[in-house]
């Protein structure tokens, strides 16, 4: 059962999860939610298959920022609990433009090992300044 409900763990199902004000969710409702969002992107990928040729190409262009719009609407419910997700954010920001501007080293960088360098970062300064106790 386990392996069944870490299998649909994604972005949106981690965060509408760690949303919820029970401490422990049901393993019934984790699986609906996985099932839901594997749903959803299993017929919007079909979906985007057949009706993607027919959009004009500034769409289609465009769609791009539509996954970082997306992270952006998973991440606002998450700022409304605490000053220290806050800071993290401010804290990833700060290191994406230090990556962007600041340090020439990493312009021949992919954007996607950018991210992920800025992830661990952020994550490990807001590890460091926000230690949680361990739970048993």
């Amino acid at each position: 059962m386990l392996a069944t409900l870490a299998f649909g763990v994604t972005d949106e199902t981690f965060s509408v999860a760690s949303t919820q004000r029970e401490k422990e969710l049901q393993p019934t409702f984790l699986l609906g939610l996985n099932l839901i969002t594997f749903s959803a992107w299993n017929v919007g990928t079909w979906i985007g298959v057949f009706l993607a040729v027919g959009l004009p190409a500034s769409v289609q262009s465009s769609m791009g920022i539509a996954l970082y719009s997306m992270f952006i609407g998973l991440l606002v419910p998450a700022l409304k609990k605490g000053k220290e997700i806050s800071i993290v954010v401010g804290i990833a920001i700060i290191v994406s433009s230090l990556f962007y501007w600041v340090v020439p080293l990493f312009i021949n960088v992919s954007d996607g090992l950018q991210i992920i360098g800025t992830t661990v970062i952020a994550a490990a300064i807001g590890a460091f300044l926000f230690p949680k106790e361990e739970v048993s």
